[in-house]
């Protein structure tokens, strides 16, 4: 079933890379909070540390807004281990603030409309979830140009503050 801008986002459970160690994460540990879900390639891929390393060093300024940011390759957890374990002045991403989840199935990549059967990779995409699991807003491209970090705070703020409001449209002022 494809899902939609205010339906209930995809449920999915995987392992994931967070501080260095191993564990199990699903969409329902986050209930409660908002979560920005970012698809990216490929572990090593020189053009996704970037990306990565903007979204982990705002971190702090997601948590501040009671949001949490998880990254989602197709990756397997070894491979998202060693490329934490790899700086990236040798093409790894090195230590980093945001869990890394390992899609090896595919089935959250494709349950997302990500996948790229061809490749066996997802395209970027960046997805905020609300607190209650319903999505609020979707981006995908097979090149550069999703949303920036700032850009994404501020449209988990708008969501946010449209969530206590009647009005459906927040606008920034």
């Amino acid at each position: 079933m494809l899902f939609q801008i205010q339906h209930p986002a995809p449920e999915w459970s995987a392992e994931c890379v967070t501080g260095g160690r191993l564990r199990q994460v699903s969409l329902a540990d986050f209930r409660g909070k908002y979560l920005v879900m970012l698809f990216y390639p490929g572990d090593f891929n020189p053009h996704c540390v970037a990306p990565i390393h903007s979204f982990s060093s705002k971190v702090e300024q997601f948590q501040k807004v009671n949001c949490n940011v998880v990254a989602i390759s197709t990756d397997s957890k070894m491979c998202h281990l060693q490329w934490t374990k790899t700086s990236p002045e040798a093409g790894g991403v090195g230590e980093i603030n945001l869990p890394l989840i390992a899609d090896t199935t595919h089935k959250i990549s494709r349950e997302y409309n990500v996948y790229q059967d061809q490749e066996g990779i997802a395209y970027r995409g960046t997805f905020i979830i609300s607190k209650d699991g319903v999505v609020r807003h979707m981006s995908v491209s097979d090149a550069a140009g999703l949303p920036s970090v700032e850009e994404t705070l501020r449209m988990v703020q708008l969501f946010q503050r449209s969530d206590h409001e009647d009005d459906a449209f927040v606008y920034s002022k």
